[in-house]
């Protein structure tokens, strides 16, 4: 038979496992297929059939998602491939064994040429389940002095969030103009629109590009 897994979800955790992207399980959703409800204006899925054990990543899903743990970055991702390591890192972080999905994901061995996921998996490995889970959810400052590297962050942190520029402003308490702007480099004229939108994913800046200067 098929696994369940008879738990409350939201749709990128959902999405990690069963192997399909966030918008994919929402068709799913709007077809009947998985039971979801709306809570505070988002779907939360509360049965998921049919989902797939979580067996290795292929090599290729491993080079990207080890480059996005260690960069914090999805840049250089797009399509499926972009959906997918967004939700595997949503996964990763709001976990309560991280440890145990990324040797699922890496076959049970730290066969990894990336140093810094290498030493998540002999962590995992060494049955350091806290360890590997405070890591992936610790808040590093992060350096974020050019309008580039702003707009890469906030784009990267919005996706691994699950929200929609429309979505990531109301939470904020921004227009949406604000995000759109900011995640294509343009810089605002005072730091706290940035700030807001920052604060709103839990980021925490220790540094801003200078205000209406674009990279």
């Amino acid at each position: 038979m098929p696994k369940r897994y008879p738990c409350v979800m939201d749709v990128n955790e959902a999405a990690a496992r069963m192997g399909v992207t966030p918008r994919r399980v929402r068709a799913l959703i709007s077809e009947g297929k998985i039971p979801a409800q709306r809570s505070g204006g988002k779907w939360v899925v509360t049965d998921l059939p049919g989902a797939r054990s979580r067996r290795p990543l292929s090599p290729a899903s491993r080079v990207q998602l080890a480059k996005a743990l260690h960069s914090r970055s999805l840049s250089g991702l797009d399509g499926q491939a972009l959906s997918r390591t967004a939700a595997r890192l949503h996964l990763l972080r709001t976990s309560d064994n991280p440890a145990r999905i990324l040797l699922d994901w890496w076959g049970g061995t730290a066969n990894e040429k990336d140093a810094y996921v290498r030493n998540l998996l002999q962590r995992a490995i060494a049955g350091d389940t806290a360890g590997v889970r405070e890591e992936l959810r610790r808040r590093r400052p992060a350096y974020l002095s050019t309008a580039d590297r702003l707009a890469d962050r906030i784009a990267t942190e919005r996706r691994i969030h699950g929200l929609s520029h429309a979505e990531l402003a109301e939470k904020a308490g921004v227009e949406r103009t604000v995000v759109l702007d900011l995640e294509r480099g343009r810089a605002t004229h005072s730091p706290g629109p940035s700030r807001r939108v920052l604060r709103a994913l839990d980021v925490v800046p220790s540094a801003l590009p200078p205000m209406g200067v674009a990279s």
